[in-house]
């Protein structure tokens, strides 16, 4: 909403984002597929050559990692353009053609971001829980625990959530 308006409403982002629904619905069955490919991929390590490994954990990799990012790229430009789902791959597709090196530098520069920024944040909010359980321990040990593990649950998810929040909007 406020990338294409100005303004932006949370009623309005969301009804836009749900007029968009059978492209969502459409791009979430293209995840099941490439992930049973991928699963299947994986899982049929073991069962053949060195090569034939190499190549599925290759391929399972690029899947994996390509879906992800044209992922982070199909839900904007579905939503934004307002457009059905043929043609959010065509404009994506084209989208990246043209900005290939922006978008490679982009995905390494992100990565690099939520990778510092989860390890810490995870760090600390086991440290945290740590301090939360010695702190509880000496008044109830089994409060120590639940406090410590409820807060490092919670920090944890939140890191997550930021991390997510901070590769959906550089896509956007």
């Amino acid at each position: 909403e406020h990338v294409k308006y100005g303004q932006s409403s949370l009623s309005k982002a969301f009804n836009r984002a749900l007029s968009r629904w059978p492209t969502i619905l459409g791009l979430a069955a293209v995840a099941v597929v490439i992930s049973v490919l991928v699963g299947s991929l994986k899982n049929s390590r073991r069962r053949r050559s060195i090569i034939f490994d190499l190549l599925a954990s290759s391929l399972s990799f690029v899947l994996e990692e390509g879906w992800k990012i044209a992922s982070m790229l199909l839900i904007p430009v579905a939503v934004i353009g307002d457009l059905g789902f043929t043609d959010t791959f065509k404009k994506a597709f084209d989208i990246a053609k043209n900005n290939l090196v922006l978008i490679g530098a982009g995905e390494v520069g992100i990565r690099i971001l939520t990778g510092i920024f989860g390890f810490l944040g995870v760090a600390v909010s086991l440290l945290a829980a740590f301090g939360l359980f010695m702190l509880l321990s000496p008044l109830s040990f089994i409060l120590g625990i639940a406090v410590a593990v409820v807060f490092a649950f919670t920090a944890i998810s939140l890191v997550g959530t930021i991390n997510q929040f901070v590769r959906t909007s550089y896509y956007t």
